[in-house]
C-alpha cells in the first residue's frame, strides 16, 4: 500500500468513526459502499442507523488493520519497521 493509499484509507475510516468528513467526499462515498457492501444513495447518509452500521464496519476494519500489524504502514515510513 502507498503512503498516500494509506493515508487516504485512514481519513476514511476516521471519517466514518467520527462522523466529521476528513477526506473527499466520493471517497468516503466510495469507502462507505465497499464496507457496507452494497450501493449507498447519497440522501442514505442522512440516516442514523446506516452511520451507526459504518461506524461499527468501519471499527472491524480498523481493527482488522490493527492485528495485521497495520500491514501498508510500513510503506508509508518508506519501508521502515513498525515494530
Amino acid at each position: 500500500m502507498t503512503e498516500a493509499a494509506f493515508w487516504k484509507r485512514v481519513a476514511v475510516l476516521g471519517s466514518a468513526l467520527t462522523g466529521t468528513l476528513l477526506c473527499d467526499f466520493a471517497d468516503f462515498h466510495e469507502a462507505a459502499e465497499d464496507l457496507l457492501e452494497r450501493p449507498v444513495l447519497t440522501h442514505e447518509f442522512a440516516n442514523k442507523q446506516l452511520m451507526a452500521d459504518l461506524k461499527e464496519k468501519a471499527l472491524e476494519a480498523l481493527k482488522a488493520h490493527k492485528s495485521a500489524g497495520w500491514e501498508g504502514a510500513s510503506d508509508a515510513d518508506g519501508g521502515a519497521d513498525n515494530d
